[in-house]
């Protein structure tokens, strides 16, 4: 018998604010590597290039729950808004996406949103995880550099 498991149900505004907390985990990685991606022994260089290569592939996926995140954003404007509101504009373009790709795959308007909730709720702790891997990478990094500087 196999257990499966559930996401647990985010709200547009935990994932925004998950979001923002990747953001920063990946720049706090960033500015670590910058200041010691060549230093240390050649086990705690692989270990910091393994934790680059994480945070980018969380990066990439983190890019497109941004993207998505607008989607579920943008607030539902009335019909007789202003042609010339910037909002509206965007809303517009938004919809245009949303229409082609429903065309392209016949589905309904209706299953997009939960499509991108769904997905959201699902990518955001895998990138979590892959943080949280990247960050122990850095650490692992950290501690090999020490035992060398200790021994040399």
């Amino acid at each position: 018998m196999t257990t499966q498991t559930q996401n647990p149900t985010l709200t547009v505004e935990e994932m925004n604010a998950k979001y923002q907390s990747s953001i920063s985990v990946i720049e706090q990685i960033e500015n670590v590597l910058q200041e010691k991606l060549a230093s240390g022994p050649a086990a705690a260089q692989a270990n910091r290039l393994v934790a680059m290569g994480l945070a980018k592939q969380a990066y990439a996926m983190l890019e497109n729950v941004g993207n998505t995140l607008q989607y579920l954003n943008t607030p539902e404007l009335p019909v007789d808004a202003e042609t010339n509101n910037p909002l509206a504009a965007l809303v517009h373009v938004a919809e245009e996406i949303v229409e082609a790709l429903m065309d392209q795959f016949g589905v309904e308007k209706e299953a997009v949103v939960p499509f991108v909730y769904g997905m959201n709720a699902i990518m955001i702790p895998v990138i979590d995880d892959l943080l949280t891997k990247a960050q122990e990478k850095l650490a692992e990094a950290d501690a090999l550099t020490e035992a060398a500087n200790v021994t040399a």
